[in-house]
């Protein structure tokens, strides 16, 4: 995902360097999903400019709507999150697509689709 004001060159390899030239925000080192970002980006021959780190989705999805980076960040839907300020773009190939174990909401009330969720596993 990246800043939803960023204009985008049209060619994917002009897309990446336009990348590089932005901060990563990433998950905190020591968090498993950091290293899948890593890797992710190493695979697509980004070295990122700087790299912010943050221990969760909200946050690293507050940086990127702030303007303040670009990230990759598992999500649910194949839309990925929507919210004002960032864009998402999806990213292709059987090696961009992982499942997920496990979801949860850090709210006491019960959220329905979270539930189904847990009950489709």
């Amino acid at each position: 995902m990246v800043p939803g004001d960023l204009v985008l060159a049209k060619r994917r390899s002009a897309q990446l360097a336009q990348l590089a030239q932005l901060p990563f925000i990433s998950f905190h080192p020591s968090q498993r999903e950091h290293g899948i970002q890593v890797a992710a980006l190493r695979k697509q021959g980004v070295e990122p400019s700087r790299v912010i780190s943050s221990t969760g989705t909200e946050s690293i999805l507050g940086f990127v709507e702030a303007g303040l980076g670009f990230s990759i960040v598992p999500w649910p839907s194949r839309s990925g999150p929507e919210r004002r300020g960032v864009r998402c773009i999806r990213q292709a190939g059987a090696d961009a697509t992982f499942p997920i174990s496990a979801v949860w909401k850090r709210q006491d009330s019960p959220s329905h689709a979270v539930q189904a969720a847990l009950a489709a596993l």
